[in-house]
């Protein structure tokens, strides 16, 4: 091959190159818009069932593998408001089953209602984001900040980090009544965090809101004024 040749077919390959790399970073955004579009919709359909079935739904975020997935439970279920309450009642449960024979073991377990995967169904698998995309930040009130992938960041706060090495999960629960958690999830590109979509949920009436950008969740509040109007007695 001739120096003029391969001159010729180093300037193919770059041409074919220039054209190619769009559409794939286009097929890529495809795929995450996709997977946020799904987990929205997810949201809603929850809505839904939780008030026809008069269940109490949550979606597990799992932030060490980019996964979610979809429990239910009876509407009485015991629901806490922080991580530190939920992990210290379900310690004691494991304790106290523990302590109880086998046949007390399955009695207890069925009059005490506990989250498990739905039967059947578009949600009785965990999901998983698309290998270009993961979970920039998930707030619930459960946490005083959006809880981020574990090494992302010097401003992540260690007490997000679960005990004894579990996975690092967050949850969002729909309840039977039709009012929901408030939640913001960040789907961001996995090579660059500062590209991606935003899902969040409304907590008194459950509507969920696709956005085609990041929104922090102090930005949705951005509207209200900082003090209250001033009362004159």
């Amino acid at each position: 091959m001739t120096l003029m040749e391969l001159m010729v077919a180093l300037a193919i390959m770059l041409l074919v190159t220039a054209v190619l790399m769009p559409s794939m970073d286009a097929a890529f955004m495809l795929q995450q818009r996709g997977a946020a579009r799904r987990l929205a919709l997810a949201f809603e359909a929850l809505h839904d069932e939780a008030i026809l079935r008069n269940r109490t739904y949550r979606i597990a975020f799992n932030l060490d593998d980019n996964t979610w997935k979809v429990e239910v439970a009876d509407p009485d279920v015991a629901v806490f408001d922080n991580d530190k309450a939920r992990l210290n009642f379900e310690a004691n449960e494991k304790e106290l089953l523990s302590k109880l024979k086998p046949e007390d073991q399955a009695t207890y377990q069925k009059d005490h209602a506990a989250f498990a995967p739905p039967e059947g169904g578009e949600y009785d698998e965990v999901v998983h984001l698309p290998e270009n995309s993961k979970f920039k930040s998930i707030f619930t009130p459960q946490r005083e900040d959006p809880v981020t992938p574990r090494g992302e960041g010097s401003k992540r706060k260690k007490r997000d980090d679960p005990p004894d090495g579990e996975p690092l999960i967050v949850y969002s629960y729909v309840f039977a009544n039709g009012s929901a958690e408030y939640t913001v999830v960040q789907i961001a590109d996995a090579t660059d965090d500062m590209d991606g979509f935003t899902i969040t949920v409304d907590p008194l009436s459950g509507k969920v809101d696709f956005h085609d950008t990041l929104v922090d969740q102090k930005d949705m509040w951005r509207f209200l004024p900082d003090d209250g109007p001033r009362l004159e007695l």
